[in-house]
C-alpha cells in the first residue's frame, strides 16, 4: 500500500513539474550551458540514489552475476532485457543533455 502511494505521489509531482515547470523558468532550455546540463543530470541521479539507499531494506540479499547465471537461460535473457532497457533510456537522455549543454543536437555524421 505505501509503495503505491509513494509511486502515485512521485508520478503526480513529476507530471505537475513537467506541465507547469516551464512557467517558472521559461528560458531555461533556450539558453544552454554546462551548469544546467550538469544540474539536470546530477539532481535526479542524487534523488534516485538517496531514495534507493535510504528507502531500501538492509537485510535484503544482494543479487550477483553468479545468481543470474544460476537461473540459466531465463536469467541471461532477463539480464539482456534489463541492459537493453537501460540503454534504450540512456542514449536518448544523453543526446538530450548534450542539446541542453551545447545548444545543438549531437552530429554523428562525420564520426
Amino acid at each position: 500500500g505505501g509503495f503505491l502511494v509513494k509511486l502515485a505521489l512521485f508520478a503526480g509531482v513529476g507530471a505537475f513539474g513537467i506541465k507547469y515547470g516551464e512557467l517558472l523558468a521559461p528560458d531555461f532550455f533556450m539558453d544552454p550551458s554546462y551548469v544546467k546540463a550538469l544540474a539536470l543530470i546530477l539532481l535526479p541521479t542524487a534523488a534516485t540514489a538517496a531514495l534507493i539507499t535510504n528507502g531500501g531494506d538492509g537485510n535484503k540479499p544482494k543479487l550477483s552475476m553468479a545468481d543470474v547465471k544460476s537461473f540459466g537461460v531465463a536469467g541471461t535473457v532477463s539480464y539482456i532485457i534489463t541492459e537493453l532497457a537501460f540503454w534504450a533510456v540512456a542514449f536518448p537522455l544523453a543526446f538530450s543533455w548534450y542539446r541542453v549543454a551545447e545548444g545543438s543536437w549531437l552530429d554523428l555524421s562525420n564520426a
